[in-house]
C-alpha cells in the first residue's frame, strides 16, 4: 500500500510512520520541517557556529529527525516553520493564531500535492487536514484522522465544569477552530484516538463508534527502567512532570497537600519538573516545593526512580506520556478520570484513579499510600509490569493490525 502521512509538526507521527515502514508500506511524509544531517546547508552552518550555539542548534535539529525515516520520501516546507517560530518570539500571546496560520498553510499546500499523487491511504492530523481530506475523498482514497485530542465539544463542557479550564470556553476563535474539527471528523473514514477517555468523548458527541479506533501510545522501555524502592517512614517524595499550569490540576494538588500537612506529621517534598508558569504557586506553603526545568530523559529517569509517588491530577489529557514513563521506572501513579493513560492503571493496576478536580479524593489517595507504605512497594512492581504492555513496540503492532483490518475489509 502507498500511504501519505501529513503533519505540520511532530507529536507521535514518527512512531506511526515507523509502524507503516515496518509493515512494508510505501510512505510519503509531508511536514513543515525535517532535518537532513547530510545537507550541505546544515553542515556548513553548524561548522561555523560558535560552540554554545552549535550544541543548542544540534539538539533542536535532532528533534526533527529520525534515522528510521531516512529511507522514505519526506517533503517539507521549512520557510513556514521558521516564520512560525519567529512570529511566536515576536508575538507570544498570539500563539494559537500563529499555529492555526501554519497548520492552514500546511494543509492547503499538502492538498495541492495530493492532486499529483497516486496513493491508497491518507493519514492526517487535527487542524491541518481539512482541505487534504476533501481532495482525498474526491479521489476515493481512504482517509484516517490520527486524533491527539478529545472531542472539541467535550472540551467546552469541561471548561464550564472546572474554573481552571475557563480559558477554553467558546469564543469566536474557538468557533472557527471547531468548525474545522467537525468537518475533519466527518470526512475521516476512520479516527484513531489515544485512549478510552478520548474515544468515549467522540461517541458522547455523536461520532459513530464504527469509525473509531483506540490505539494507546507507548514509551521507551530501554530508557525508563525499573528501580526497586526502599521502605521509608513518614518521609515521602512526590513528583509531577509536565507543564506547570492550572489545566494539569496543579492548584488541586497544592490544596490537597496543604490539608495533609496541617493535619498529619508526614514529611512531604513535592518536586515539579517542567516549565514554570506561575511563580505564586510556591508561596505560603509549609512543605518544600522544588522546581526543576525540563530535562533530558536520562536525568528524568533518576527523578522518577527517586520519587515514591507520581501525582498527575490533570483536568484534561487525552493521554499523558509522563504517566507511562513513571510507571516504567516503578513509580506508582495517582491520576484522574480525565487522563487518557488511566487505561494502563485500569487494566493492570500500579496506581490509583480519582475523580477529576476532587481535592478530597486526591487527599484520600495520597493518605492511603502514606499510611500504608507497603502498598507503594506493591504498586511499584505492578506499575512496572503494567508499563510493559504499552511499549512503542506494542503501539506499532496495534497500528499495523488496524491498517491491515481496514485495507482487507
Amino acid at each position: 500500500m502507498k500511504i501519505i502521512v501529513s503533519h505540520s509538526g511532530k507529536q507521535h507521527v514518527y512512531k506511526l510512520i515507523n509502524a507503516l515502514i515496518k509493515d512494508g508500506h510505501e510512505v510519503i511524509f509531508y511536514t513543515l520541517f525535517w532535518y537532513k544531517p547530510r545537507s550541505i546547508f546544515w553542515k556548513s552552518l553548524l561548522s561555523i557556529a560558535p560552540q554554545g550555539i552549535k550544541v543548542q542548534l544540534s539538539k533542536q535539529l535532532q528533534k526533527k529527525y529520525d534515522k528510521n525515516l531516512a529511507q522514505i520520501q519526506i517533503v517539507h516546507y521549512p520557510l513556514i516553520e521558521l516564520l512560525r517560530k519567529l512570529l511566536l518570539k515576536l508575538k507570544p500571546k498570539k500563539g494559537e493564531n500563529i499555529q492555526l496560520w501554519a497548520d492552514t498553510f500546511h494543509d492547503k499546500w499538502v492538498a495541492k500535492q495530493l492532486k499529483k499523487q497516486d496513493y491508497d491511504i491518507f493519514i492526517g492530523y487535527e487542524m491541518s487536514s481539512l482541505e487534504s481530506f476533501k481532495i482525498a475523498k474526491r479521489q476515493n482514497k481512504i482517509t484516517i484522522l490520527d486524533l491527539a485530542q478529545i472531542h472539541y465539544q467535550e472540551i467546552e463542557d469541561l471548561s464550564k465544569q472546572h474554573s481552571s479550564l475557563s480559558h477554553l470556553q467558546m469564543n469566536n476563535f474557538r468557533i472557527r477552530l471547531n468548525k474545522i474539527k467537525e468537518q475533519e471528523y466527518q470526512l475521516a473514514d476512520k479516527i484513531i484516538t489515544l485512549s478510552s477517555f478520548a474515544c468515549n468523548s467522540m461517541v458522547k458527541h455523536a461520532i459513530s463508534s464504527d469509525k473509531l479506533w483506540v490505539v494507546n501510545l507507548g514509551y521507551n522501555e530501554n530508557i525508563f527502567r525499573f528501580k526497586e524502592k526502599t521502605l521509608k517512614q513518614n518521609n515521602f517524595n512526590l513528583i509531577y512532570t509536565g507543564a506547570i499550569i492550572k489545566r494539569k490540576g496543579i492548584i488541586e494538588l497544592k490544596n490537597a497537600l496543604e490539608k495533609i500537612d496541617k493535619t498529619t506529621d508526614f514529611k512531604i517534598t513535592l518536586t515539579l519538573v517542567g516549565g514554570l508558569i506561575d511563580q505564586n504557586f510556591f508561596t505560603n506553603t509549609n512543605f518544600p516545593i522544588i522546581h526543576k526545568p525540563f530535562m533530558n530523559h536520562e536525568k528524568l529517569v533518576k527523578e522518577y526512580q527517586q520519587a515514591d509517588i507520581f501525582v498527575f491530577p490533570s483536568l484534561l489529557d487525552s493521554w499523558a506520556m509522563v504517566v507511562l514513563e513513571s510507571m516504567g521506572c516503578g513509580t506508582p501513579v495517582i491520576i484522574t478520570e480525565n487522563t487518557g493513560a488511566k487505561d494502563v492503571v485500569a487494566q493492570y493496576g500500579g496506581g490509583k484513579i480519582i475523580e477529576t478536580g476532587n481535592i478530597d479524593a486526591l487527599k484520600a489517595a495520597l493518605l492511603d499510600y502514606f499510611e500504608h507504605y507497603e502498598n507503594i512497594l506493591e504498586d511499584s512492581v505492578k506499575a512496572y509490569e503494567a508499563a510493559q504492555h504499552f511499549t512503542w513496540g506494542h503501539y506499532e503492532n496495534n497500528i499495523i493490525s488496524l491498517i491491515r483490518k481496514m485495507t482487507y475489509s
